[in-house]
């Protein structure tokens, strides 16, 4: 496999820039949207965005989006988006963010004091100029305190946009995965469908993708709460626009914070895997069967070399990440590698790029 280039990007005067999420632009720019702060968790997290023009090659960094955020209350809002191009040019970035009425705290001590969430509001950015600019939060109203979309838009072959997560409840009598659904224009979401219902797992970090036959497939990082244990992924798929779901098929992949892409109608998987004795970025084809699911060989792409995070509480899990969120763009003949990672206390986003011929196995 020839790696091609590799650029690192930190946001100016922050130490933790993390959670990237990329696109290409109708001017054939791309861009990467990530969230930055003084701190892991910290109420000043929020959103900001680079930019090349040379296919991933070197970015320039364009300051905070949007550039003007009016908020109906005055409590800090951290946030994190994930950007998408829509078919006919517009960008929309869609993501949730958190009140902060206890900035002097993380979300992880937060929930741990008081057994829940601070209030979460799930939201899109709007661009009609390849992100020179961004419009102001457009609210997306349901009835759950906050849904985990922590994955970009996906914009189906019809036309209408979906995102899919969990909401953010952690002792939920039932814990399930949604789907919203909107027009062609990214307005008016409204809850779809249930891709996955459990007693005691949750369906973290959920990613989807649509193949040219139609079929719907999401992934997430099962997450048993009950017994604090983190599960394989599992993928279900959707033959009706995401009307209906399969069941939940178990990937044999153990790995947090996964992706899907679909290359020459085959698809793959990208784990960020955090244990075991050779932690990384893989990716794996997903074969898929009448009744099962199959896996093919394990791909390297990054290695953490020997970084390992913690087990057990999910707290606690939370708080030990070193590196994660990767996706992946194919652009022309190079395959771009997005995630973020720890290095000294600090954490950036690192872009790699490939040579694409590696997936022509």
């Amino acid at each position: 496999m020839l790696e091609k280039f590799v650029s690192f990007l930190r946001v100016p005067e922050h130490t933790h820039s993390m959670f990237p999420g990329i696109t290409k632009c109708s001017d054939s720019s791309l861009i990467i949207h990530c969230q930055s702060g003084s701190g892991f968790e910290s109420a000043d997290a929020v959103m900001y965005q680079f930019r090349s023009i040379d296919g991933g090659k070197t970015w320039q960094f364009e300051g905070q989006i949007p550039g003007y955020a009016k908020l109906d209350f005055s409590e800090p809002f951290s946030y994190c988006s994930k950007p998408a191009a829509l078919a006919d040019g517009t960008l929309l970035s869609a993501g949730y963010g958190a009140r902060r009425d206890k900035p002097e705290m993380t979300l992880s001590d937060y929930s741990r004091e008081f057994g829940r969430y601070p209030e979460f509001y799930n939201f899109l950015l709007r661009s009609s100029d390849n992100g020179k600019t961004w419009n102001n939060f457009e609210w997306i109203e349901h009835e759950y305190a906050g849904i985990e979309n922590s994955g970009p838009l996906v914009q189906l072959n019809d036309g209408s946009l979906i995102f899919t997560g969990a909401p953010f409840v952690l002792n939920a009598p039932v814990n399930r995965g949604l789907v919203f659904k909107s027009d062609c224009s990214g307005r008016n979401f409204k809850e779809y469908s249930c891709f996955f219902e459990d007693e005691n797992i949750i369906p973290f970090e959920t990613r989807s993708v649509q193949f040219a036959d139609g079929t719907i497939a999401i992934i997430f990082w099962a997450y048993d709460l009950k017994n604090d244990k983190n599960l394989n992924n599992h993928i279900v798929f959707s033959g009706d626009n995401g009307k209906t779901w399969s069941r939940a098929f178990d990937s044999g992949l153990a790995g947090q914070a996964a992706n899907l892409f679909v290359y020459k109608d085959r698809l793959f998987a990208l784990q960020a895997r955090r244990s075991g004795d050779a932690p990384g970025l893989f990716i794996n084809e997903i074969f898929i069967g009448k009744d099962k699911i199959s896996t093919g060989n394990d791909i390297c792409l990054w290695s953490a070399n020997g970084t390992k995070g913690k087990t057990g509480e999910i707290n606690q899990l939370f708080e030990s990440l070193k590196f994660g969120q990767p996706s992946i763009l194919t652009d022309d003949d190079t395959c771009l590698l997005v995630f973020w990672s720890a290095v000294s206390g600090t954490y950036q986003i690192e872009i790699h790029g490939f040579n694409i011929n590696f997936l022509n196995v």
